[in-house]
């Protein structure tokens, strides 16, 4: 066969067992011919329950891991978080779907110690992710809708399109939920 994804695609290896013969990739970005190809791939199963994202893991597992705080804290990447936002808002209601977002985020920040839960960035995020989930068409697959997802929002800045930087980054937005100044949500 033709190599068509040489320089087509950035990411890491997350695993890589020489017993099994097999690498699982998180990518984080995929250009040209690579984008269309795996775009369109489907799980050598069918009747997997667990489909992969092009990303390398299902957003289950990426949930699970982040509940049990087995990333390290530099693993949790943008992309991660948009899966987990992903996973809560098609499998729970609005307020359990934040309030899970939340708890999950408190409990990772505390086993690290670190101070990063910011309420108002989680609550843009879950909107954005939500309306993004919505506008999606029916027949696709959860896998699919989280990988579009993940593309469309890889730039985290799109938060400054909505907020000035000084009022998302301020102490009161990071304790409760403050609206954008630049932009509604409405206008999604």
């Amino acid at each position: 066969g033709v190599d068509v994804a040489k320089a087509d695609y950035e990411g890491e290896i997350l695993q890589a067992p020489v017993s099994e013969h097999y690498t699982k990739l998180f990518l984080t970005s995929v250009r040209g011919e690579a984008k269309e190809i795996l775009a369109g791939a489907k799980p050598q199963n069918p009747k997997q329950k667990d489909p992969r994202s092009l990303y390398g893991l299902s957003a289950e597992s990426v949930v699970k891991k982040l509940e049990s705080c087995e990333y390290a804290k530099d693993e949790f990447t943008h992309a991660r978080h948009l899966a987990v936002a992903a996973w809560y808002s098609t499998h729970f209601p609005d307020q359990q779907a934040l309030d899970k977002m939340r708890s999950s985020l408190l409990r990772f920040t505390k086993h690290h110690q670190v101070k990063g839960y910011h309420e108002t960035i989680t609550r843009f995020w879950l909107a954005l992710v939500r309306e993004f989930l919505r506008s999606c068409r029916v027949d696709s697959s959860f896998s699919e809708r989280v990988n579009a997802l993940i593309q469309l929002y890889r730039d985290k800045n799109v938060l400054f399109e909505f907020y000035s930087r000084d009022r998302v980054m301020s102490d009161h937005a990071r304790e409760v939920w403050i609206e954008p100044d630049l932009k509604h949500l409405s206008n999604l």
